[in-house]
């Protein structure tokens, strides 16, 4: 009976110290899972207020228009030459012609050479298929090239077409449409709304728990301006990078609800008139995108508890007059 007791009781400390085990991990497991939470949040939020931290190189269409045509590749036949050499300089040896292996090492011969030969086309045809790519890419940058110097809005289309630069914006919950003119261009950009920001914010307790909390509406508003603000200073750039273009005016639009009505419409938030030259100096990386309005001819109406209010659009032309 005491050995029994005995075996009951080691049985009762294996089974304590595997819940024991058990609750730890699954602690530890809860705490990366929180940890990770947590850090995707902040990484989606520092996502939507740093989009104007990159964008396109600009582009030298001078240089461009300068750039030679492709030189064409010359057919090679070396390795052909090399093969048919060792071919005429076969001279078959007394054991040749003792063995009667003259005729098989000349068929080798004949077939390394026909290897080789099709070897020197296989590579020519690689050439010719990178050279035939380049050339259309050159054909295309040439055309592209000779339209944006000449100021033709549809080579503007075409370029941003090439490039794509909105792509990601896109991926963000926005769509825009282009008014491209021989001197200036005109964006509108429909932003989501605030709900672009979630609306509970993550963290994570002292004891390694989640934390999700409303996020105060002041923060939230905050966050939806720069995210605003940000995706406007990214077109600009962008835009500006594409075309040698003096101004480009971004309107930016969003859903609001007209209190006095009811009912919820989309209205522009945002008018801002980007220049090449104000661009130049600013430090992107370090900016706070709404702050950065102020560089710029701008309209917009803000207020942390309400968000933003509708604005009328700047006029490109009346800019080109000053």
């Amino acid at each position: 009976m005491r050995a029994l007791r005995q075996l009951e009781r080691v049985a009762e400390q294996r089974r304590r110290t595997a819940v024991k085990q058990y609750n730890i991990q699954q602690k530890q497991q809860a705490i990366a899972s929180a940890a990770l939470a947590v850090r995707e949040f902040e990484e989606y939020i520092h996502t939507l207020v740093t989009v104007h931290t990159t964008a396109m190189p600009p582009v030298d269409w001078p240089e461009l228009m300068a750039a030679p045509e492709p030189e064409s590749p010359d057919r090679s036949h070396k390795h052909e030459e090399l093969a048919v050499s060792k071919q005429t300089a076969y001279a078959p040896s007394f054991f040749d012609r003792l063995l009667h292996l003259e005729r098989l090492k000349r068929r080798a011969l004949d077939k390394q050479v026909a290897q080789a030969r099709n070897r020197d086309s296989v590579i020519y045809e690689k050439q010719k298929a990178r050279y035939d790519e380049e050339l259309a890419e050159w054909v295309e940058t040439q055309e592209m090239a000779k339209g944006v110097l000449a100021k033709a809005p549809t080579a503007y289309k075409r370029v941003l077409d090439f490039f794509s630069p909105f792509e990601e914006l896109a991926g963000l919950g926005t769509r825009m449409t282009l008014d491209l003119r021989s001197d200036f261009a005109q964006i509108e950009l429909f932003a989501n709304s605030v709900d672009v920001v979630p609306e509970n914010a993550l963290t994570q307790t002292s004891t390694g728990k989640l934390s999700k909390k409303a996020m105060p509406t002041g923060r939230r508003h905050g966050l939806y301006k720069d995210f605003v603000c940000s995706c406007a200073l990214r077109i600009g750039r962008d835009v500006l990078a594409c075309l040698p273009l003096p101004l480009v005016v971004i309107n930016v639009s969003s859903n609001l609800l007209d209190t006095a009505t009811g009912i919820t419409s989309e209205c522009p938030i945002l008018s801002v008139a980007i220049t090449t030259d104000r661009l130049r100096g600013l430090d992107f990386d370090h900016l706070d995108p709404s702050d950065a309005m102020t560089n710029f001819p701008y309209r917009m109406k803000f207020a942390k508890t309400t968000g933003f209010s509708r604005v009328e659009r700047i006029d490109p032309a009346t800019l080109l007059l000053t």
